[in-house]
């Protein structure tokens, strides 16, 4: 941080130069004070009320940026701001709202698929219809794992009991991966021996055929998932390219009103006179002054010089 010298200054414009006004302090680097106001009181002068109109729409084109992955940079040549800038932001912003939510969700079905495929590839062990199995009417299935040592305790305890069985599929050091089967009439009292021995259901993608057929169709999904999400991006990728020009020219746009507000929002009002303070910095104040002087309708005073710390 080191200090720079600033002179504190004040301007007094009408409105129909206000906008020169602005332009002129902005490119200065005018920084903003609010008056005391005791002063102007006297001569009806207000504070300048309201939000800023452009935060929003800076806001959503940000947001744009970011996904895209866009760096703004500042245009050759400075643009006027459109009159329906607002709705053509919100157009833009819709627009990335939805890119972004149907590319999550055939993200969402892909991670789905993929997560399905290593569940079911626990259970290629067994010589099954997992679909047939699951839609049997009268026999419940549950697909699940449970540790090493549980399971030999449950078949201890429950040897005599016909309904306490387990066809394992898969195992490693610890755990045991595999279906238990029983009867829908019964299955409440089964499923609680079950679970008191630590046993963990696990939902399998539903499909005709055994593990391996059902892991075949999951590739086949995930293969169909893959060529929708390439094509999206080229969708995204095409749309935004055809419309950076435009964004980028409209962000800084919006930010250079933004800083316009922020200037005129620490001003006072009386019908269609503004004053506006602020620090100028020695280094423009003189270009800066001599600009003003040239706007019809704007006069320039200047008080004390000060020295701010500055980044």
């Amino acid at each position: 941080m080191k200090k720079e010298k600033f002179k504190r200054v004040r301007v007094l414009c009408r409105e129909d130069s206000l906008r020169d006004v602005l332009a002129v302090l902005l490119s200065g680097n005018f920084k903003s004070e609010v008056p005391a106001a005791k002063n102007e009181a006297a001569l009806d002068f207000r504070r300048v009320e309201g939000d800023d109109p452009y935060e929003k729409p800076i806001k959503r084109l940000s947001s744009v940026a970011k996904y895209a992955g866009w760096k703004y940079t500042l245009p050759e040549k400075k643009q006027d701001l459109p009159q329906d800038f607002d709705s053509k932001t919100e157009e833009i912003y819709n627009k990335y709202k939805k890119f972004k939510r149907d590319k999550q969700l055939l993200l969402e079905q892909r991670e789905e698929c993929e997560e399905g495929k290593k569940r079911i590839r626990l259970f290629s062990g067994l010589p099954v219809d997992i679909q047939a199995l699951t839609e049997c009417e009268f026999v419940k299935a549950r697909f699940g794992h449970m540790p090493k040592d549980c399971l030999k305790r449950l078949l201890e305890i429950h040897k005599d009991d016909p309904y306490i069985e387990f066809f394992k599929s898969y195992e490693s050091e610890t755990d045991c991966w595999g279906i238990y089967l029983v009867p829908r009439s019964d299955f409440e009292r089964v499923d609680s021996v079950f679970a008191s021995m630590l046993f963990e259901p696990i939902n399998i993608p539903s499909a005709s055929g055994e593990a391996e057929k059902v892991e075949e169709q999951i590739d086949k999904n995930i293969e169909i998932l893959n060529r929708q999400i390439l094509e999206a991006e080229a969708l995204e990728e095409y749309y935004f390219k055809l419309h950076f020009e435009f964004c980028n020219s409209l962000y800084h746009t919006l930010v250079n009103e933004s800083e316009k507000f922020e200037i005129l929002k620490s001003g006072l009002l009386n019908n269609n006179s503004y004053i506006l303070c602020g620090l100028l910095p020695l280094s423009t104040k003189d270009e800066t002054e001599q600009r003003l002087k040239e706007i019809d309708g704007a006069f320039y005073t200047e008080s004390e010089t000060v020295k701010i710390k500055v980044s």
